[in-house]
Parts: structure tokens; sequence; C-alpha cells
């Protein structure tokens, strides 16, 4: 009794002094890595064999080697037996050979993973049991393929079998991510290690976001085991390279694409296998994939499904690639969405004014009842915009433009009221109806209606200002001794006038005492309205003669007036 409770005691102090002094035990096996790197197979092996009886990392080896044939070496379940046994240290040891042993055990031997070899059905092993004993444990043999044939042994042991003997310490459930751990990761990669370059230990790729849970990796790294075949970091580099704005500014959608429909191809290769480790990874690489637009789709079958989900990774490769196409009206749309925000709204009013006819649609949408709604509704009218965009189905584009530009004209000026309704009474009877009881016909407002006469040449100047909503003259007056007037001769029709003060090349109207300028109007039935200074046409006829009275003395300046 006394001799089995110094044994008991010997195992477990033994187990911490192994855990306590981890990095000497990694050094010592390093040498065994170099031999195995250079490919001196045989050498390292047999180091491996006096290192195993104290060395975790040896003993991984060695198990590795005679559980799966690497090295050369044919299956041999004695011998991964005992060299499995060795790593079973301390119940609560934490070294990353304990950790291995447990991670093993449960889930390749429990799960009957392992394939039997020639006559051997079963293999025994020792693990701890609930009560914290070790025990002897019968493992049938039901794997229907050699292990290093399974998908996540080959990504595991991707690289040299030096790196991957050491890499494989590293608990993946529950990784050392202190400095042990991210110096037996940068270790493993020396010594060639895929796995450990990739050095991810979760990553949840239907968050937006694509940092993952590792052991010091970067993108260089990750993007090197890409390069080098490793799958799980294709599909990391893939998640990288869709997520806009990404910290490593490698936003490349249309790489991403090819590269995960590769990955997707590589992966369900694996359906013809038992192994079915690979099905969260080809899970992981469809998700991404489904969030790209497939290039030989149609631009109208991608911009239809652009808005399909709320994930940003797809709105943005779909606006990508729409936006690289010409041969459809709404590409255009996302050719301004690459635009800086400042220029996006007056890009789309220029493709508007174009005729586009997907920009009038999504303007449309957006702009009801905003300043210039009227003018989406006249440009959607004029270029025949379907009847499904047209918000009130009953009524044309033409009079709901009407409409809404009689509602915005409190908030316009009256020159811009004028065209605006002269614009749209081009195309709609309504409208020109409209600007006739306003503004007169088109003949009312002909030059040719209006004839002046001014009493002095030298003192007053006439000219038209060309000005497409009514007919605007300037009166440049000089200083004179004399009264002067200007006569202006009118054929009957409608009659609007207003005479205003003017700024003119920068100058303004010097507005004259009330009694220095007088308006009088005469009208077919002999009456004569008379205006001092500023005036307009009041009396609402229209009249067959104004004189404009310039008092002798009055100052130099302009007046403005509109007929």
């Amino acid at each position: 009794m006394k001799k089995l409770l110094l044994t008991i005691l010997a195992i477990l102090c033994m187990a911490p002094a192994f855990a306590n002094d981890r990095n000497a035990e990694l050094e010592e096996y390093l040498p065994v890595a170099q031999k195995l790197y250079d490919g001196k197979t045989v050498e390292a092996l047999q180091m491996a064999e006096e290192l195993s009886p104290r060395n975790h990392f040896a003993s991984i080896l060695l198990y590795l080697v005679y559980s799966r044939g690497y090295c050369g070496q044919s299956i041999d379940y004695p011998k991964t037996a005992k060299y499995f046994d060795r790593m079973l240290a301390g119940y609560n040891d934490s070294f990353p050979g304990s950790r291995f042993h447990s991670e093993e055990f449960r889930g390749v031997w429990r799960k009957m993973l392992v394939p039997p070899v020639g006559d051997q059905r079963s293999i025994t092993l020792k693990t701890w049991n609930y009560q914290g004993r070790v025990i002897n444990q019968k493992i049938n043999l039901k794997g229907k393929q050699p292990l290093k044939n399974c998908y996540f042994e080959k990504t595991r042991i991707m690289g040299n079998i030096a790196g991957a003997s050491i890499w494989a310490a590293m608990s993946r459930s529950n990784p050392d991510r202190r400095e042990f751990g991210e110096h037996l990761r940068k270790t493993a990669v020396k010594y060639g290690s895929i796995d450990a370059l990739y050095g991810i230990t979760f990553s949840n790729f239907t968050n937006y976001s694509t940092d993952p849970i590792g052991l010091g990796s970067n993108y260089n790294d990750i993007r090197k085991a890409a390069e080098a075949g490793h799958i799980p970091a294709k599909i990391m580099i893939a998640a990288i390279l869709i997520t806009p704005q990404n910290k490593y500014n490698v936003y490349d959608p249309d790489k991403a694409y090819k590269m995960l429909t590769s990955v997707v191809k590589e992966l369900e290769a694996y359906k013809k296998t038992p192994c079915k480790h690979y099905q969260l990874d080809l899970d992981n690489a469809k998700f991404l994939l489904s969030l790209l637009p497939d290039p030989n789709q149609s631009t109208a079958k991608l911009a239809s499904l652009y808005n399909a989900g709320g994930d940003q990774r797809k709105a943005a490769a779909y606006r990508k690639l729409l936006a690289s196409r010409n041969d459809h009206p709404i590409c255009e749309i996302f050719k301004i969405f690459q635009l800086p925000l400042k220029d996006q709204e007056n890009a789309f009013k220029q493709a508007a004014e174009r005729g586009n006819p997907e920009i009038i649609a999504m303007l449309l949408r957006q702009k009801t009842n905003h300043s210039g709604y009227w003018k989406l509704l006249y440009l959607a009218g004029k270029y025949n915009i379907p009847a499904k965009h047209n918000p009130q189905p009953s009524q044309s584009f033409y009079s709901q433009s009407l409409v809404a530009l009689e509602r915005e004209r409190t908030m316009m000026k009256e020159d811009v009221y004028r065209k605006a309704l002269k614009q749209l009474g081009n195309v709609y009877p309504e409208a020109k109806k409209q600007y006739n009881r306003y503004f007169g016909s088109d003949e009312d407002n002909s030059s040719e209606r209006f004839r002046f006469e001014v009493s002095n040449p030298e003192a007053i100047k006439v000219t038209r200002e060309n000005v497409p909503a009514g007919n605007f003259y300037v009166l440049e007056i000089q200083q004179d001794t004399q009264q002067n007037y200007v006569d202006i001769f009118i054929n009957p029709g409608r009659f609007n006038f207003v005479i205003m003060p003017h700024y003119a090349n920068g100058k303004a109207f010097p507005t004259p005492p009330s009694s220095a300028i007088w308006t009088q109007m005469q009208y077919p039935d002999g009456k004569i309205s008379t205006t001092y200074g500023m005036g307009s046409n009041t009396y609402g006829k229209c009249p067959e003669r104004i004189r404009i009275n310039i008092e002798p003395g009055s100052k130099k300046g302009f007046l403005k007036i509109r007929l």
C-alpha cells in the first residue's frame, strides 16, 4: 500500500514539473523538429523515441506518425497506444500535451473514427474517468478511412510534420493566447506548419466583423496560408476581401467570388468520403458566397437582388459589380453611388434631366413632396416612365406635375415659376392654359407688340434683355437739363407691366424722388392712369400707350421694365 502511494505521489509531482517548464521541454524537442524539417526522418524518429518518456512533443509526434501512417511508417496501433498514454499527465495538468490527449480522445477515439488495420478491431487507451481515476478504455475501430485522409486532419497537418507536431499541442477549443501560446505558434510556423501560420481558433463569418479570435496572426500570415492551399485561410481571406473599408484596405469582392467558388468545389469533393468535418467550412464558404453577385447573371437580375437581405457586405459587392457595367440604365445609379456623397445629388439630377428612367423612378420614390418634385413628374411624363412608377395611377404624370408646381409656387421666385410653368405648358395643355392666364400667350408676350419712341435718344437708351420668360427692357438714363420721356405703343392683347429698380454693371439704380419719374397709361376707352415713381399696371386692362416721364435733372441710373 505504501509503495502504491509513493508511486501516485511521484506521478502527481512529475506533471507540474513538466507544466512549469514548458519552454524547456519545447527547446529539448527542437533538434527533432529540425531533422524532420531537413528531411532526416529516420534520425528524427530515433531521437523522438529517446525523448518520448519525458517529452510531450516527442510523444505527440510519434503518436501522429503511428496512428496516421506519416513519415513513411505503417499504422501501428500498439505503438499508437504506447505514445498516446504517455501524454496522459496529471488530472489537472494544463500542459499542451495533456490537452491534446483529452481532445484527441473525445474527438477521434470516442467517436470511433479510426479504421481497423489487419485483424486488429480494437485498441485500449488510458484516460481519466469522471471520478478522476485513470482507467483503460477499449475502443472499437470502426472508421471508414485512414485519419490522414480526414479533412480536419489534412488542414491541421498541412505543411511539414515538424511544425505540425508542435502546433498539435495547441488546444483548438481552449487555446493558450498568452506568451507561451504565441511562442508555440511562431515555432510551429518556423518549422513549416501552415495551420499555425493561419493561427485562427474561431471565426463567426455571419458577423460583419472579420476580426477573428486568433493567436497573433496577421493578414499577411493568413494570406500566405491561403496561397499554400489552406482552405480555412482562403475562407478568412475571402471574408476580409468582401468587407468594405476593412482595416487591411484590400476590398476585392471579385477576387473573393473566384476564391470561394473554388473553395466550395474543393470541399464538396469530400461528400464522396466518410469524413464530415468539411461541413462547417463548406457552410461558411457558401454563406459568404451568397453575399456576392454572380457575374454571369444579367444586370436586371442583379439589380433585383441588390436589396435582398440587410448585410452591408452584400450591398457593397452588388453596387461595385453593377457600377462596372453599362448595359442597363440602372448601372448609372451605382456609378453615382461611387462618387463622394457631396456630388451624388447633383449627379442624380443631371442623370434625370438626361432621361435615365431608373433614376427618375428612384427619385420619384424618394423625393415625394420635396422641392423640385414637379420637375421629376414632368421628366417622368416626358420620357414615358412605366406606369408602375406612377405615384397616382389615376392621374397622368403631367397633371400631377402641375399640382406639385402650384404647391411649390410660394417657395419659388416669380421668374423661376414662370419659366417652369412655360416648360410644362409646352407638353401639357392645362399648364399652357394656366400660363396664358397668368402671363399671357406667346403672342401676348411677343416683342413685336411693343414699339418704343424716345424723346431724346442721347439721354435715354433702350435695350432688350434676352430673358425667355417674358419681355424685359432696360432704360439707361443720362442726367439731362430737359424733360424727357419714353413712349411705349402696345398692340392689343394680355398685358402686364412693372417698372422697378435694377442693378446693372454692379451699380444699383439710384431711386429718384417720387415726382422725378412718373408714368401715364392711356387706354382705348380714353381713360388715363398716372403713377409716380416705381409703378405697375394696376388697372387690369391693356393700354394703347405708356409714357414714362423723366423730370429735368434726374440722376443717372437704370430702369427695368417688364411687359
